[in-house]
């Protein structure tokens, strides 16, 4: 398997674009399929937030050959909590790769990334997924209104320490 950062496939974002709004627009006022790929169209450059990366299986960079992929974003649009930074986001597996631990292993790249860039601090809401996110070292801050549902927000230091 191959973690690699979108700026190198940005003709993927249309798949991901689908994916991400099909899963999660619910929680988010004004925010649909043109703006999700214009996000990731964004996404331009590596090594800088925002990104997205993607897990490929193997060496195959085709769209059959994704995996899942997870973004870490300046902000992600939570009422109240405009003002923290960086947010880990849309960690998506696809549902023939789910069960088999890509999700953690998303979650813990960001983490290593985010380290490697200088950050100190990620954050994430999650409406659902808090025991996944606790059992890999994150911890509840605050609960939220995500567009109506009820979210937690998380934090994880990166220094391991």
């Amino acid at each position: 398997m191959d973690v690699v950062e979108i700026a190198h496939h940005l003709d993927l974002a249309p798949m991901l674009a689908r994916w991400h709004v099909d899963e999660w627009q619910h929680l988010y006022r004004d925010w649909d399929y043109d703006s999700a790929l214009a996000e990731l169209h964004a996404m331009d450059v590596a090594g800088r937030v925002p990104t997205t990366w993607i897990a490929f299986a193997g060496a195959g960079r085709d769209p059959r050959d994704v995996m899942g992929s997870v973004s870490l974003i300046e902000d992600d649009e939570l009422d109240g909590f405009r003002h923290v930074t960086p947010w880990l986001a849309s960690l998506y597996v696809t549902p023939a790769h789910r069960g088999r631990g890509l999700g953690s292993l998303l979650v813990r790249h960001v983490v290593d990334q985010a380290r490697a860039m200088g950050i100190e601090r990620v954050h994430l809401f999650t409406a659902g997924q808090t025991d996944f996110y606790r059992a890999l070292g994150w911890r509840t801050i605050a609960h939220a209104d995500a567009h109506g549902e009820v979210a937690d927000v998380m934090v994880h230091d990166t220094d391991p320490t």
